[in-house]
């Protein structure tokens, strides 16, 4: 990425597809068959978060099959009998695991750069909102440092 005048790097991620500079967000991934490259300055920027989605149902459904193998054991006493409904428990578990998503947000009127950060605790999330946060109210003079 080719700095502005006066702009300097603020942080990035790991895997450096975003940078926060003194000015701006910029997102760049390029990968076989896709380019993203989407910049977003700091006073343009509405909003940014992280949002995060689970289907806990699958859990649910898990237990239920599990319920459903020990009841059919129990009333038969046939263990092969506990062995589908088990599996299905073991699906539904590992679907929920898979199934689980991170994104970071930022967002401005026109764009949204939509980042999946798997592999990122929590804590370095919401250090990266803070930072974007923090720079885009230096940016607009709310805050000296």
């Amino acid at each position: 990425m080719k700095l502005f005048p006066g702009e300097s790097p603020v942080s990035e991620t790991s895997d450096k597809h975003l940078t926060l500079t003194t000015h701006r967000v910029r997102y760049d991934q390029r990968v076989s068959g896709t380019t993203q490259v989407i910049g977003i300055t700091l006073d343009a920027v509405s909003s940014c978060g992280i949002i995060s989605k689970s289907y806990p149902i699958l859990l649910l459904l898990a237990v239920v099959a599990s319920g459903f193998g020990a009841l059919r054991f129990q009333e038969n006493g046939d263990q092969s009998m506990t062995y589908g409904p088990l599996a299905v428990a073991a699906v539904l578990v590992a679907a929920y695991f898979l199934s689980r998503t991170m994104v970071l947000a930022i967002s401005s009127p026109g764009e949204s750069i939509k980042v999946s950060v798997t592999g990122l605790s929590q804590d370095a999330l919401v250090a990266l909102v803070e930072d974007v946060e923090h720079a885009k109210l230096k940016y607009l003079g709310k805050i000296t440092e």
